[in-house]
């Protein structure tokens, strides 16, 4: 076991970390503990501070995840930040590599786009000195039109966490990674 010592303010807290650690006790004080820690790894102005026995421990040699109590996943709308982001960008990869329906339409895009653009040259569009284009067919817009549903109707807590979790441990490995889940449902079990 390796012992971290989180320093903030006037909290000192140790703690043994191991390959899977588990915080029992009192919820306040591990509610807070957590929010620590998170805060060391996620926030670039961080007044907390975490020593691995004697030694700092370098924020560039991790990766932090929280799934807090309350996590939720935005399925039908994908930031940059979304967990989901990398499932749906290998997914459309694989449509693109694999649909013939997908070329087909291709196709049928350009097709459209030539007949548009004829359409605009005559004079009662040329009259206003404008031409009227269709826009590519990009991946990037197929995206827009992409979302994901539960296989049941509703998710729970419990279901959110563990989606989550999958989509971390499916991420590729480049540094340490730690991985913070609050299970405040197991709390009086």
């Amino acid at each position: 076991m390796i012992i971290w010592k989180i320093y903030y303010d006037n909290i000192d807290i140790d703690i043994e970390m191991g390959a899977v650690t588990v915080l029992k006790g009192s919820h306040k004080k591990w509610f807070q503990l957590i929010r620590l820690i998170e805060d060391f790894f996620c926030n670039k102005n961080s007044t907390v501070s975490i020593l691995e026995d004697t030694q700092d421990v370098r924020k560039k040699d991790w990766e932090c995840y929280f799934i807090p109590f309350d996590s939720q996943i935005q399925l039908d709308k994908f930031s940059a930040k979304s967990p989901l982001k990398f499932l749906l960008d290998e997914f459309v990869e694989v449509l693109s590599n694999s649909s013939t329906l997908l070329s087909e339409i291709n196709d049928l895009w350009v097709e459209l786009a030539e007949e548009i653009e004829f359409i605009s040259e005559q004079e009662k569009f040329s009259k206003y000195t404008l031409k009227l284009s269709l826009k590519d067919l990009s991946l990037d817009e197929i995206k827009k039109f992409i979302q994901f549903e539960p296989l049941n109707k509703w998710m729970t807590p419990f279901e959110y966490k563990k989606l989550l979790l999958n989509l971390i441990i499916d991420k590729s490995v480049e540094r340490k990674r730690l991985i913070i889940i609050e299970f405040p449902e197991f709390i009086h079990q």
